[in-house]
């Protein structure tokens, strides 16, 4: 049976027909140049201050997120009058109906991933089942129940699997979350279960954590993000209780001390170091921490005022080409898309970024969108913001660069570009690497990340798999050897402009110093908003006193190839691409021009329809490759 959406006439309802959209302020920029330093970023975060706040002057229940009446009626106002909005409310009412007939999760056995996947969907439900109590003004007892039925069930469980300290990041948030929002209907026997839940399944493991020093506890990472983001949310919700104020004050105390380390990684202009994925799972807790922190003390505590974070919606911007597919490098999926994260709408609202209200907005007429959608939903935003944004932008600290023809145009030109280094979370052997679209196509792949149920995925293995090592990414290979793991590639030169200008990667130290004593590739471009579009891409190889046998040039595409001369012929979905290699690479004795399918055993992900390109040389007498992708 269907459940009312409402059984009661609120005060909500009276207000929420008037629909209200605040004008935004000038925008602020931080003016640092991008050469922050890592000194500088260790710097900020030993000047990170807190102190506890008071908290016999904290508001009552719920106070995480969305607090008091305004909020929630500023969700209605945009429900109740905006179409978009409404969907996105259709949808999580949707979603209820469908959460109703499902029995509450039950803890599974953990898996490479531990248990992540239970555990977000037990705060999928307690997020939705939890908002639509508040939003019918606590009248409607069909949320409530069922949200207490998934609340109960996991606050019994044994543990959250301290293993995988993610899952009890995320578990911590849930039962906190459904612990505040459902509060007014909970008796004193049921807050006192999940009370207890979050001080012995969260705060403790946590504090083993840390004085073990676990890497989440310090490490610049997104499990540092997800893990302290978790636990902040959760002492929030205790700081003044009676019987657990003082543990939840030392959890506190820890975990923001710990996510200050992590913030710093935003320095100095948004970009996050594991990738666009990433980005969004860091960046997600970021703001659940951040956002309860304002609600509940009336302060970031400092944690949003970091260098980069003002920005960082930005980043997310700029990785996304014009058909919506992310240019992803370390361990991001192919194909990823914006839509998977949630966290604009809020960036947009609170750091003065209408243009990625404005991107997010766009994603929700093709997909559902999620419940943090309808919490932090904003109107702000056109297509006129998005269009100040810079068509070519170089994060020269993270070691990226991208440039596109437009903003709008769906056929312009779309190049990212990877330099950076191999020895971060994540990261892969990608030193050079780069991906390509042209007419609406991405020509040029990444192949994204691997299963993390291979053997030794994070390990002694790691770079022992294709997708990882640099002969699976569209870079070079001298010898079938692997980038250094510890190597980094700067990015020395970016000029011009999306219309014609010139990038250059300094690839020496990825590669063998007694093979190779200096690599260098510069890519120059010219493109055309959707016309006539061109790339030139030229390796400059020195080579040392043992030189390299064999170089091998490559490039990952799902086109259809056909191979004539000195050139590949690329054809996807009507749309056609040339790649031609200049004379002097023919010239090179035994040179050899190849497009071969890439079939990987499994447990391995498939790369079915995935083709390498490939041209091989003997090293000592090809010391240039220069190759023209054109449409």
């Amino acid at each position: 049976m269907q459940a009312p959406r409402l059984i009661c006439i609120t005060w909500l309802m009276v207000i929420a027909h008037n629909l209200v959209v605040t004008g935004l302020e000038e925008r602020e920029h931080h003016n640092e140049p991008n050469t922050w330093t890592t000194h500088e970023a260790w710097k900020e975060r030993e000047q990170f201050k807190f102190d506890m706040p008071d908290t016999s002057t904290m508001p009552e229940h719920p106070r995480l997120r969305v607090r008091d009446e305004k909020e929630l009626v500023s969700i209605l106002n945009y429900t109740g009058n905006l179409k978009d909005a409404a969907h996105l409310l259709d949808v999580v009412y949707a979603r209820a109906e469908k959460i109703l007939t499902e029995p509450p999760m039950a803890r599974p056995a953990p898996g490479p991933s531990g248990i992540l996947t239970t555990v977000r969907t037990v705060l999928d439900r307690v997020y939705t089942m939890a908002l639509l109590f508040r939003l019918t003004n606590n009248c409607n007892s069909t949320w409530y129940y069922r949200g207490w039925a998934e609340l109960e069930t996991v606050a019994k469980w044994s543990d959250w699997n301290p293993s995988h300290f993610l899952d009890v990041g995320e578990m911590t948030h849930a039962v906190a979350i459904g612990y505040d929002w459902l509060y007014k209907g909970l008796n004193g026997t049921q807050r006192q279960l999940l009370e207890d839940a979050i001080v012995e399944k969260g705060f403790k493991p946590a504090m083993e954590a840390f004085k073990k020093h676990e890497f989440w506890t310090y490490y610049d990472s997104n499990w540092n993000n997800v893990c302290n983001g978790g636990l902040i949310v959760g002492s929030l919700a205790l700081l003044d209780n009676e019987r657990h104020g003082s543990v939840a004050k030392e959890m506190m105390n820890m975990s923001i001390h710990a996510m200050a380390n992590s913030m710093a990684s935003y320095a100095p202009l948004g970009a996050w170091p594991e990738g666009p994925g990433y980005w969004g799972y860091a960046t997600s807790y970021t703001r659940y921490a951040i956002s309860s922190l304002v609600t509940a003390t009336g302060s970031d505590q400092g944690l949003g005022e970091f260098v980069g974070f003002a920005e960082t919606a930005d980043f997310s911007i700029q990785m996304q080409s014009t058909s919506l597919i992310y240019f992803n490098w370390a361990d991001d999926r192919v194909g990823h898309s914006p839509s998977d994260t949630d966290v604009e709408f809020y960036l947009a609202t609170h750091y003065k970024r209408p243009e990625a209200a404005y991107l997010q907005r766009e994603k929700l007429k093709v997909i559902n969108g999620s419940v943090n959608d309808v919490i932090d939903y904003t109107p702000i935003g056109s297509a006129a913001d998005l269009e100040k944004l810079p068509l070519l932008m170089a994060y020269l600290q993270r070691g990226l660069v991208v440039v596109r023809g437009s903003w709008e145009n769906p056929e312009a030109a779309f190049l990212g570009l990877k330099g950076g280094n191999v020895s971060y979370h994540h990261s892969h052997m990608d030193l050079g690497s780069f991906v390509l679209e042209m007419k609406g196509e991405r020509f040029a792949i990444d192949l994204g990340s691997d299963s993390y149920a291979l053997p030794e995925y994070f390990g002694p293995k790691r770079f022992t798999y294709y997708r990882l090592r640099n002969v699976g990414h569209n870079t070079l290979t001298f010898d079938d050897d692997n980038q250094g793991t510890k190597s980094a590639a700067d990015i020395t030169e970016v000029q011009g402009t999306e219309k014609q200008g010139r990038a250059v990667v300094d690839l020496t130290q990825a590669y063998s110093p007694s093979k190779l004593k200096k690599v260098t590739r510069s890519f120059e471009w010219a493109f055309n908003n959707g016309g006539t579009d061109h790339l030139q891409i030229t390796d400059d190889m020195e080579y040392g006193d043992s030189s390299a046998g064999q170089v091998t040039w490559s490039m990952h595409t799902k086109a259809d190839v056909k191979v004539s001369g000195n050139k590949f012929a690329l054809t996807q979905h009507d749309r056609a691409m040339t790649v031609g290699f200049d004379d002097e690479v023919s010239r090179c004795p035994g040179f050899k021009l190849a497009a071969d399918p890439v079939h990987l055993e499994p447990p391995q992900y498939s790369t079915t329809g995935v083709t390498r390109l490939t041209i091989i040389a003997p090293a000592k007498t090809c010391s240039r490759i220069t190759v023209n992708f054109s449409v």
